[in-house]
């Protein structure tokens, strides 16, 4: 189950950090699906962004 601020955004479940937010990308890598964004939060957690045309999806790290 994944934590909610006020605005309905998705937050980090371990330390409610907004994950529309990420503090650091660590790298990003274009693929045949879009590019593939990784982000670490403020508590530490790594996670996965497939950033596809005209959307965003969280692979992992939720």
């Amino acid at each position: 189950m994944t934590a909610r601020t006020e605005s309905q955004h998705p937050t980090c479940p371990d330390c409610g950090w907004p994950l529309h937010r990420p503090p650091e990308t660590l790298s990003r890598h274009r693929t045949s699906e879009g590019t593939v964004v990784y982000t670490r939060c403020v508590c530490g957690r790594v996670r996965a962004w497939l950033e596809p045309v005209g959307a965003i999806r969280l692979l992992g790290g939720a």
